[in-house]
């Protein structure tokens, strides 16, 4: 389990590094921290985008769900659940939230801004916003799981990177605001913001809030990786199938298993 987070990190990063050196051979985007969403925006590089991004969302939700089970069984044994009433239903609202940050992601990889703009953005106001809470809850967590799963260097690890997500997230909203009411007020086709370039208005705004993406996605990048220790100290069991054998649905016996049929649901 240990190597999932490790994969993920890595798609994770690759699917941005790929699709921006695509679309800048392409000349879809100017070179200089182009938006991450403009990356990937424009065919041929959008269909690897959304692709990749498919597929390492389905490992993150896998991961949070394996982080669920994990929280669950840790808080079991030290029994926080006397001690901290609230705990399990915490743990619970936790995984929510990273579902949504997962949703989010899901409908802004899959909605080009250039085809559903409204749709895209609040994928994206989701994705990193729900990001943001959910690490900061797990910081919360691993610090009372602590010392068993963890130390205290990996709650406060988890907290400062949360406490970034919000600072970027909120850097880049302000930012790219600025941006574009510099770059209307010149009257300029609103289509070119795609491709920003030196010369047009709300540049310099433009670069930082491009900046505080890629370190959003490197932050969120990190976060999964963190996992890699605590999935170092788990092992995932197969689960166990129960078949039931007609005509009266018991479980099937060792003697009866070539009477065996599989039943249609």
């Amino acid at each position: 389990l240990h190597f999932i987070p490790i994969i993920i990190c890595i798609a994770f990063l690759f699917t941005f590094i790929i699709t921006y050196v695509w679309s800048v051979l392409n000349q879809d985007v100017y070179p200089l921290l182009p938006n991450v969403s403009d990356t990937g925006t424009l065919p041929p590089e959008s269909c690897l985008f959304s692709l990749m991004l498919n597929l390492t969302t389905a490992l993150i939700l896998f991961s949070i769900y394996i982080r669920h089970k994990e929280i669950t069984t840790v808080l079991g044994t030290k029994k926080l659940v006397d001690i901290i009433p609230f705990s399990t239903t915490f743990n619970r609202i936790t995984t929510i939230v990273g579902i949504l940050a997962c949703v989010g992601l899901e409908l802004m990889a899959n909605f080009q801004e250039t085809s559903v703009l409204a749709v895209h953005r609040i994928g994206l106001f989701i994705c990193f916003w729900s990001a943001a809470v959910y690490i900061i809850m797990q910081a919360v967590i691993t610090y009372w799981l602590q010392p068993e799963m963890n130390g205290l260097m990996m709650v406060l690890i988890r907290g400062f990177l949360g406490i970034c997500v919000i600072i970027f997230m909120v850097t880049n909203l302000v930012t790219g605001d600025i941006a574009f009411r510099e770059f209307s007020a010149a009257h300029i086709n609103s289509s070119q913001t795609l491709k920003w370039t030196p010369d047009l208005p709300g540049w310099k705004w433009h670069v930082v809030s491009s900046g505080c993406e890629w370190f959003l996605i490197l932050i969120l990048a990190l976060f999964l990786l963190s996992y890699f220790w605590d999935f170092k100290q788990i092992t995932l069991e197969p689960p166990e199938l129960e078949m039931l054998a007609e005509p009266g649905l018991h479980p099937v016996q060792e003697k009866s298993y070539k009477d065996l049929k599989i039943l249609s649901l």
